[in-house]
């Protein structure tokens, strides 16, 4: 299972929840006002201020208020809500992977044959290596790397750091997750 859709599953779950917790809490509130109930015999053993007072409070409570009703409602419509949004925003993020996906797909196809090398090797690697290692896994010699490098450089595909004698080479992120996505989709 991807994990757009785990997320949407976690929000159809999230809201089934939500609804649960307000109609409990909805049933809860009925039950409360169901056992204030005042039974006949009550009523008759009571004096006439009592029962006058008694008539006069229950008019200021009124029946149940107006929140228990809207409060479920109002949690229904927004788990709804949240579902729909979360699943528009999912479809975006899969369209615009594979958006990236092809991207990758074309850049591999226009590189030369010692560049596609280089970024094979790099993916191999978690996007990072040195550059003498570079060296020493694509059997291509100092000089030839070092262009090769610059190449990829100059056109934004990875970022050299010198940290003192040593290059660290390291595939610009976006590149990297795309070519990962892509790798990751051709492959399975």
């Amino acid at each position: 299972m991807r994990t757009e859709q785990k997320l949407f599953a976690v929000a159809i779950l999230t809201a089934i929840v939500l609804v649960g917790i307000s109609a409990y809490f909805f049933m809860f509130v009925q039950a409360l006002h169901q056992k204030e109930h005042v039974t006949r015999e009550t009523l008759e053993s009571m004096s006439k201020e009592q029962l006058i007072d008694y008539i006069l409070l229950k008019q200021a409570e009124g029946g149940p208020k107006t929140g228990y009703y809207v409060l479920p409602v109002a949690v229904f419509l927004s788990a709804i809500v949240g579902v729909f949004v979360s699943y528009r925003l999912l479809s975006r993020s899969e369209k615009a992977q594979d958006v990236a996906r092809v991207n990758a797909h074309v850049l591999l196809q226009l590189l030369k044959d010692d560049e596609r090398k280089v970024v094979e090797k790099l993916l191999e690697h978690g996007g990072e290596i040195r550059q003498y290692e570079l060296v020493r896994m694509t059997d291509l010699g100092k000089v030839k790397v070092h262009r090769v490098l610059k190449s990829l450089e100059d056109r934004g595909v990875v970022d050299i750091e010198k940290i003192g004698k040593v290059n660290n080479v390291r595939l610009r992120l976006e590149i990297y997750d795309a070519l990962r996505g892509g790798a990751a989709n051709n492959t399975g």
